[in-house]
C-alpha cells in the first residue's frame, strides 16, 4: 500500500529570521506528516514541491510525527542526514488528524559553528 500524507502549514517568525540553517521549513509554505488516513500521495508532494519551486528531493517535505513530552509533539525527517533540532518554526491544520501544534526539528545540526 502506498504511504499517505497530511499537509501541514508552516508557521514562521515574525521577523522573518531563519534558525533552521537550511531547513526545509525554511523554504516552503507546507510539509507533509506521515499519516495513514492522510488523503495526499507522493505524487502531491511532488507537486507540492514544484509549486513553490523546491528543487530539491520531494521527499524533503515529508516528516514523521513524535510525541517528546506531554505536550510536546516533534515532526522529524524522514530523510534526516544527521542530528537534527528545533529550528524556530512551527506546523499545523485545521484537520482534526493532526491534533496538535507541531514544533518542526529540521535545523541541520552539522552546519552548527563549532
Amino acid at each position: 500500500m502506498e504511504a499517505r500524507y497530511l499537509i501541514l502549514e508552516v508557521y514562521r517568525g515574525a521577523h522573518g529570521h531563519d534558525c533552521t540553517l537550511g531547513g526545509i521549513s525554511g523554504k516552503v509554505p507546507d510539509v507533509f506528516v506521515v499519516h495513514p488516513e492522510g488523503p495526499w500521495d507522493m505524487d502531491s508532494v511532488r507537486n507540492s514541491a514544484e509549486r513553490h519551486g523546491y528543487r530539491g528531493d520531494p521527499t524533503d517535505l515529508i516528516f514523521t510525527a513524535e510525541q517528546r513530552g506531554p505536550d510536546y509533539w516533534a515532526l522529524k525527517p524522514v530523510n534526516a542526514r544527521g542530528p537534527v533540532a528545533f529550528g524556530g518554526n512551527l506546523a499545523y491544520s485545521s484537520d482534526s488528524r493532526a491534533p496538535h501544534a507541531y514544533r518542526i526539528h529540521d535545523r541541520d545540526m552539522s552546519k552548527e559553528a563549532r
